[in-house]
């Protein structure tokens, strides 16, 4: 056996190719479903990013305006909506200072939290904004805030209401741990054959937090592929490169 466990799909010219393997568990106590859902880790900034792209469509925004017409404290100046979604704001990552300055650890770090945290330590930036592209979880912690402060609406509900069901997302969703902890999944992670341990951060959406499963994840491509749910010149915006690569000599 080669002891992978877990969900296939693949969709190819009208053929749809879906199939489960191996264990839910490394007790090998449940056979992997096909629909099993799963923690999609960094996934989930594709959910935000088009989420904000709804935003952009809905005229509630606009991809150039500064962060902090939106968030008032917002304490990096010339930081703008397009630098946080395309890992060019040069702002540095917030889960590497939670260990610091989180000490309750009975409690997650939600959106709100992550805010105050990022407003009151401001933690130094790796980068100028614009300088150039470097992954960091801040962005999109930072563009779940935005959505929330400009629908009035939880992070979880705005994309479940304009994304997930809309594109038959039935079973997809934002984890909330304050209601059902990590534990509680059918589908575990693992780290050296142990379940991969919880943190106060997980609580924090937007660069993280949704569950789906391959058949969902799949409705949601097809979803984007059409003008079913964001249109056109917005939908085009959202696969024009925004970081340059010079070829190799």
């Amino acid at each position: 056996e080669s002891g992978f466990s877990g969900t296939v799909l693949v969709y190819k010219k009208g053929h749809l190719y879906k199939k489960a393997f191996g264990y839910r568990d490394l007790n090998r106590s449940s056979l992997m479903q096909v629909d099993d859902v799963f923690q999609l880790a960094s996934v989930s900034k594709t959910v935000t990013a088009a989420a904000v792209m709804l935003l952009v469509q809905d005229g509630k925004l606009k991809l150039d305006d500064d962060v902090s017409k939106y968030l008032k404290d917002f304490p990096y100046p010339g930081v703008t909506i397009r630098q946080l979604l395309s890992h060019r704001s040069g702002l540095a990552n917030y889960i590497y200072y939670t260990d610091t300055f989180w000490r309750d650890t009975s409690k997650y770090m939600d959106n709100k939290a992550f805010y105050d945290f990022m407003v009151r330590h401001k933690p130094v930036p790796y980068l100028n904004p614009d300088v150039s592209f470097s992954y960091c979880n801040t962005n999109y912690a930072f563009l779940a805030l935005i959505i929330e402060r400009l629908t009035d609406m939880d992070f979880r509900d705005f994309v479940r209401t304009r994304i997930m069901l809309p594109a038959g997302m039935k079973y997809s969703h934002i984890c909330n741990l304050d209601s059902m902890g990590l534990q509680n999944y059918v589908v575990q992670g693992y780290d050296n054959k142990r379940v991969f341990a919880d943190n106060p951060y997980n609580g924090a959406t937007g660069d993280k937090g949704v569950y789906s499963s391959v058949i969902e994840m799949w409705a949601f491509d097809q979803a984007l592929r059409t003008n079913f749910i964001i249109h056109d010149p917005i939908a085009s915006e959202m696969i024009t490169p925004q970081t340059t690569t010079a070829p190799s000599a």
